[in-house]
């Protein structure tokens, strides 16, 4: 009798610590780590924070997120190459590296269409998220969020008079191929440097110039060093907002949901800041010196006609498939915008 009181009871608090493990497990938050390489003040920084804040409100503490801003937990090779590993859960601004990846994503941020503004990028762009999802997922990502900010322009070390000024010059670019092919485009000379070390080869006279937008380029100051900029609005700079599918397919459906959710509703705070960052970046520029063209104050030659060339080439040089998901993506464009891009 007391021994089968001893095994009932032994099986009762077993059964009780066993449910507790349960609960207690069920119960803990989940976390979501966020790493950018831009400042904290830069859109992207501030887009993060609104995303944090958002997230653990909606979900009563269910997500439990974390910051990390000025590339401190890596640049974006590292942060994506740790995105697929689940040492970090979301990432805005994936755009050139990413593209070894899922080279159909650069499609995005091809020249050549005409944009009218970023909120049709991000309208145009949103429309076909699922296909671009589709893609994505073969390779372990998950674009969540398109990241429209502004336009990249042509920033160089003295005021210019046309675009065959900065033939054969150096200009920093991004270590992507794309970066680098799309320079050479432009006349210039690539020199792939990260983000970090720009600032000191144009002040050492090292690299004269990059393709940026105004909102990159102040945040470390470059005006101080170049003191012309072109705004072209030719090319946008889109880039991605991704998570891993791995950590998607992970969370629990009402979570799932407010996830997306938060994100796309970020979109919308990012253009409103983004435009006001534009604003205040060029304010910045002028201020400090910067000799500011607009897009028809200087000649650009035929550079629209070697830029729709260019993309045709670019996306046809990355395999059948690739180039067929890029006609096809131009057949939608066309449809959406009312705009001729299939030539």
């Amino acid at each position: 009798m007391k021994k089968g009181l001893i095994i009932s009871l032994t099986v009762i608090l077993t059964l009780t610590l066993f449910a507790s493990m349960i609960v207690t497990a069920a119960e803990q938050p989940i976390k979501v780590r966020m790493a950018t390489s831009y400042y904290e003040n830069h859109h992207f920084g501030q887009k993060l924070k609104w995303i944090a804040a958002e997230l653990e409100k909606r979900s009563k503490g269910r997500f439990e997120c974390q910051l990390f801003f000025a590339g401190s937990a890596g640049g974006e090779k590292e942060l994506l190459e740790d995105l697929l590993l689940g040492n970090v859960e979301l990432m805005p601004g994936a755009g050139g590296v990413l593209y070894h990846y899922v080279p159909e994503l650069n499609v995005g941020e091809l020249p050549g269409y005409g944009w009218e503004n970023s909120a049709e990028v991000r309208a145009v762009i949103r429309g076909y998220l699922e296909r671009f999802q589709e893609i994505a997922a073969k390779k372990g990502f998950m674009p969540v969020g398109v990241d429209a900010t502004d336009f990249t322009g042509i920033m160089y070390k003295k005021p210019f008079t046309a675009l065959v000024d900065i033939k054969g010059e150096k200009f920093r670019a991004v270590n992507s191929e794309y970066s680098v092919e799309l320079t050479k485009l432009f006349g210039a000379n690539p020199v792939p440097l990260p983000y970090s070390d720009a600032y000191m080869a144009f002040k050492q006279g090292l690299v004269e110039g990059a393709l940026i937008a105004p909102s990159i380029a102040v945040q470390p100051n470059w005006q101080e060093v170049l003191k012309a900029y072109w705004d072209l609005k030719i090319i946008h700079a889109t880039t991605w907002t991704v998570t891993s599918k791995r950590f998607y397919d992970n969370l629990p459906g009402d979570l799932q949901e407010i996830f997306l959710t938060t994100i796309q509703e970020a979109e919308v705070v990012n253009l409103e800041q983004a435009q006001k960052v534009y604003e205040k970046a060029k304010a910045k520029m002028v201020a400090d010196g910067v000799t500011w063209y607009d897009r028809k104050d200087l000649d650009a030659g035929n550079i629209n006609e070697k830029l729709l060339q260019f993309r045709d080439d670019y996306m046809k040089a990355k395999g059948e498939s690739v180039y067929q998901f890029y006609l096809e993506w131009l057949e939608y464009v066309e449809k959406t915008t009312g705009r001729k891009q299939l030539r």
